[in-house]
């Protein structure tokens, strides 16, 4: 087996500890999305340090709405009974 140097590799800390706050989305847009996301899902293993991220480059496994959806009651009373939760 042999390495080959390639300045382009950049390591990144992404432990339960020190979490890469947006599991990688902000590579993954700079890249082309040529790289992959660093997160992963919450376990009984990592459940005490995981956490939500705010950013908007944060990946995640579901896209985002193309529209919005007003929270009103209407709305609430048929996302719980769709869901049976909320």
């Amino acid at each position: 087996t042999w390495l080959q140097f390639d300045p382009r590799l950049r390591l990144e800390e992404n432990t339960v500890d020190k979490p890469i706050s947006d599991g990688g989305g902000s590579n993954y847009i700079i890249s082309g999305e040529d790289t992959l996301c660093s997160n992963v899902p919450r376990t009984f293993l990592n459940k005490d340090n995981c956490i939500l991220s705010t950013e908007s480059t944060a990946c995640g496994a579901i896209p985002p709405a193309e529209n919005d959806i007003v929270l009103d009651q209407y709305n609430l009373l048929n996302i719980h009974n769709l869901t049976g939760r909320y």
